[in-house]
């Protein structure tokens, strides 16, 4: 490591600096993710046990996002209002998956920076009506659910810009 002078970049202080010591990230509990991936990168949230490395093949995918965990997991269905999910600033929790027809509702806690996620049944939507918001890379946040024989998908997805969020609406399987 480097030490470096505020006098090396012109600065008046003489004061030096330098870091001496490492971030150790907290120890995972059994139910949060050590990391998790979206697209091509990931983020490493908490050290496995025995300080073992973040295993990539202990994987849930949720929404788009992939989590590992130290050690393989088998998610139950939620049940519905159950907390499915829990993120405390950079540790997130998985508890239960929520079946199809439900939807992850966020519950902000005012005391403090934690976010709950419950699983509440969806509305159903009729074809052609609006069912949710994103794009065919990201995904699309659902609304509600679409009634039978038909899909919730971006109407005309844009080729020039694939990230622009757009409305999604019931079609047609």
């Amino acid at each position: 490591m480097t030490l470096v002078s505020y006098s090396d970049y012109g600065c008046p202080y003489e004061k030096k600096f330098s870091q001496k010591r490492h971030y150790r990230r907290p120890v995972c509990e059994p139910s949060q993710s050590c990391s998790y991936g979206f697209q091509q990168f990931t983020f490493e949230l908490c050290d496995c046990p025995d300080a073992k490395p973040c295993p990539m093949d202990n994987g849930v995918q949720l929404k788009g996002i992939t989590y590992q965990f130290c050690g393989a997991r088998e998610l139950p269905m939620c049940a519905s209002d159950e907390i499915a999910a829990e993120i405390d600033v950079l540790q997130t929790s998985i508890y239960c998956v929520c079946p199809l027809n439900q939807i992850y509702v966020k519950q902000k806690e005012t005391v403090n920076a934690n976010v709950k996620y419950v699983c509440q049944e969806k509305e159903v939507c009729e074809a052609g009506q609006m069912c949710g918001v994103g794009n065919p890379i990201v995904g699309i946040k659902r609304l509600c659910q679409c009634a039978a024989n038909t899909q919730c998908q971006v109407t005309a997805p844009n080729v020039f810009n694939p990230l622009l969020i757009q409305n999604a609406t019931c079609q047609p399987m």
